[in-house]
Formats: C-alpha cells, sequence, structure tokens
C-alpha cells in the first residue's frame, strides 16, 4: 500500500497478498487522518468503509479515468513505478515477502533523499547506519520473524 499527502510524506508498506481488505488497510491508515482530509484512491470497494470510519471526505478515482478534477492518483502511480525499478526482473532473485518491511524502508529513505547524487546518498547510509548501530538488528534476531502481512493463509505467518 502506498499513501503520500500534500506534504510529500509517504507510506509504503506490504499489507497483504491478493485483494485489499478493510483490516488491512485500517492496519495501516486507520488513525492517521488528522484536520480536514480529502482521501483520495483508486476504485477499490474497501476505501469507502475507511473513509466512513475515519470521518474523512473520500474520492475515488473512476477505473477508466486518471482524474477527478483537480484531484489524482498520479504521485501514488510514480512511486508504484519508483518501487519496481528498485526491485528486481522477475528472472532474478526477488525479495523473500517476509523482508518486502525492510525493502520498503530502504526506498522511503531512498525516496527522500531522491535529490541528492548517489555518491552522497550513498555516504549518507553508511553514516546512519553507523550512527544507529545500537538499533541494527543481526540476521539470526530476524529470520524467524513472523511475516507482518495478511497471508490470506495461503503460506505460513512465519517461514
Amino acid at each position: 500500500m502506498v499513501a503520500v499527502n500534500e506534504e510529500q510524506r509517504i507510506i509504503v508498506y506490504p499489507v497483504s497478498i491478493g485483494r485489499l481488505e478493510l483490516a488491512d488497510i485500517k492496519k495501516l491508515l486507520g488513525g492517521r487522518f488528522n484536520g480536514p482530509v480529502i482521501l483520495v484512491t483508486d476504485s477499490h470497494s474497501t476505501y469507502p468503509a475507511l473513509a466512513q470510519q475515519e470521518t474523512i471526505q473520500h474520492v475515488q478515482i473512476p477505473p477508466d479515468k486518471h482524474t477527478n478534477g483537480p484531484l489524482n492518483l498520479g504521485k501514488v502511480n510514480s512511486i508504484h513505478s519508483e518501487i519496481r525499478k528498485m526491485l528486481p526482473e522477475k528472472g532474478e532473485r526477488l525479495p523473500a515477502v517476509k523482508y518486502l518491511s525492510q525493502y520498503m524502508a530502504l526506498f522511503i529513505w531512498n525516496w527522500r533523499r531522491k535529490h541528492l547524487p548517489y555518491e552522497e546518498r550513498s555516504q549518507s547510509l553508511k553514516q546512519f547506519i553507523l550512527d544507529n548501530a545500537e538499533y541494527i538488528e543481526s540476521y539470526d534476531s530476524i529470520k524467524d520473524q513472523p511475516i507482518d502481512i495478511n497471508t490470506k493463509g495461503e503460506f505460513p505467518d512465519k517461514v
């Protein structure tokens, strides 16, 4: 799921395999809306229920359209494209589902610094890792972590 606001703050997080359910959306977006908000979404059927529960205005873009007046999904669609570019091609080694949240954290970190030259981003990431070494988990500590997305019973929650 991808969400972005007018201040360019983004949420990028894997929530589910297959079709989204209201519980998946609420888990990520529930309680995050403050003040006057317009939720602009695609035509997925679960978004109106979220908007009603959060008591926010909701505008859905019809499936055959790209905009609804001045509102559009262009920023979200461009983030989806950038994520696809970051991940390997189908023939290459794809990330394990259980590590997708870490890949998305790296994506967000990179996205926030995309205005910087590659070398500067690289140095900044190295410095960030050095400055936060006490928070870095070992492989042994994360390899047995449960999968934090709704697997819908397709595979075990812990792999």
